[in-house]
């Protein structure tokens, strides 16, 4: 009868560690994100120490998780071409910005990766904790277009075909999805009101 106690005892007692075991290993930590002061925050922040201090027009696009601004077009800038290619980090989204500034025009083409989302820890080293919710609250991407004379974040969805900022056009040319994400192209050209 002893070794039927002690047997049912032991089994006992190993059910309930490996039930210990396996609870534990089903709880994710979550992440403690510090943000920084409104007045300290890049985006919302005082306006000397604002990355939008140095722009006051024309478009750009915003890596919204380093807060990057890659400026497209502006009224000053006629001569030349130039191309870049931004990245915000290994499986991360992809920016390539053909610019023909005599023209004034330029081809964006985005290469989206599973995980080109908003990171709040990212933005939160830089930002406030208001831009960063109105953030992951309004983009699904990694990036977005910015106006820069407003600071209006505008944030890249599937099915927008056109938009104007200013004096530019926004068009749509283009989205494939792929296995590893999507690729969205746009052309932005100059297109002031004529009155």
């Amino acid at each position: 009868m002893k070794r039927l106690h002690l047997g049912i005892a032991l089994t006992c007692s190993c059910t309930l560690l490996v039930g210990c075991i396996s609870a534990s290993q089903g709880k994710t930590a979550e992440k403690i994100i510090k943000y920084q002061k409104q007045e300290d925050c890049f985006l919302c922040g005082n306006e000397d120490r604002s990355l939008f201090s140095l722009y006051d027009e024309g478009i750009g696009v915003l890596n919204l998780n380093r807060l990057e601004i890659y400026p497209l077009l502006s009224d000053d800038d006629g001569s030349g071409s130039g191309s870049t290619i931004n990245t915000n980090g290994e499986n991360k989204t992809v920016v390539e910005i053909d610019r023909n500034n005599t023209r004034r025009i330029t081809d964006v083409t985005f290469r989206l990766k599973v995980d080109s989302k908003p990171d709040a820890a990212e933005m939160g080293e830089i930002m406030c904790e208001d831009c960063v919710n109105s953030i992951l609250e309004n983009n699904t991407y990694d990036m977005s277009f910015v106006d820069l004379s407003t600071r209006e974040i505008i944030p890249l969805e599937d099915n927008m075909v056109q938009f104007f900022v200013g004096d530019y056009a926004v068009h749509k040319v283009s989205g494939t999805d792929e296995e590893q994400g999507k690729t969205l192209e746009y052309l932005v050209f100059f297109a002031p009101e004529i009155e």
